[in-house]
């Protein structure tokens, strides 16, 4: 019986393992062409150029959930799997049982996509709203707001997402929190761009924010101008007012 040289031995070691790999190519290249186009027309609808009906949500998340069938542990297709879910129900107020189900199971994608992918600061902020519309205001909300800070300290949405909920939840929060949303806020106004700036500043103003948010603005000279701009506009001194959770409001990344 002749002998196999050494070449021919890997040879025939190595083709399983090259239909492997070519096996998996084909079905991560099958997944995107469920996912891509899915997400791009997300995308479309996030910036508020579609409009989708009750079918157009269901082809849509009937895309995703094929692309993940497919390719499970793709970080992104979690993420916007968990969007499509949760999409209809986007202008639906807080703890309304009509969404409790598509935003606890949006949450686990979240979570799965974090799980992949834990320094990505676009899921992790996901869970903190999800969370927050479904007022589970917990460790796992606190925990998820924070590490969405620190892996993306100055992303704007997150910037002005982050302190949206400081106003939103102050009555609520303790003292070590209400620190860091307040500390985030100010340093918003630093390094968030101009559209964020403007979206942040009416927010703070709705919210009767203004005597915390200025107590103290050294070394902060956006913030500084800002402060002495709405004085002046309001002629009178701030008075502090209680803020509370709005029931009937959400939050998102635009």
């Amino acid at each position: 019986m002749p002998k196999l040289s050494a070449r021919k031995v890997l040879v025939v070691l190595l083709i399983p393992v090259l239909l492997y790999l070519v096996y998996f190519a084909g079905t991560w290249g099958l997944a995107d062409v469920y996912a891509r186009p899915a997400i791009n027309t997300l995308k479309e609808w996030q910036k508020g150029k579609k409009e989708f009906e009750e079918e157009d949500w269901q082809r849509l998340q009937g895309n995703l959930k094929k692309a993940i069938e497919l390719d499970p542990t793709n970080p992104d297709i979690n993420l916007w799997l968990g969007k499509v879910i949760e999409g209809p129900y986007a202008n639906v107020g807080l703890r309304k049982s009509i969404a409790k189900d598509a935003r606890l199971k949006a949450a686990d994608y979240y979570r799965e996509s974090i799980r992949l992918r834990p320094t990505w600061p676009f899921a992790w902020i996901d869970l903190a709203m999800v969370k927050y519309r479904l007022f589970e205001i917990d460790d796992e909300f606190f925990h998820a707001v924070r590490q969405s800070m620190y892996h993306g300290p100055w992303e704007p949405d997150i910037l002005r997402v982050v302190s949206e909920f400081g106003m939103v939840l102050w009555k609520i929060l303790d003292e070590n929190n209400r620190e860091f949303f307040l500390t985030t806020t100010r340093r918003a106004f630093q390094h968030i761009s101009k559209p964020h700036v403007k979206a942040l500043k009416a927010a703070v103003v709705k919210r009767n924010f203004l005597d915390r948010l200025c107590e103290s603005t050294a070394d902060n000279v956006p913030l500084t101008e800002f402060c002495k701009q709405e004085k002046m506009v309001l002629g009178l001194k701030w008075s502090v007012i209680p803020i509370t959770p709005v029931e009937d409001e959400t939050l998102k990344v635009e």
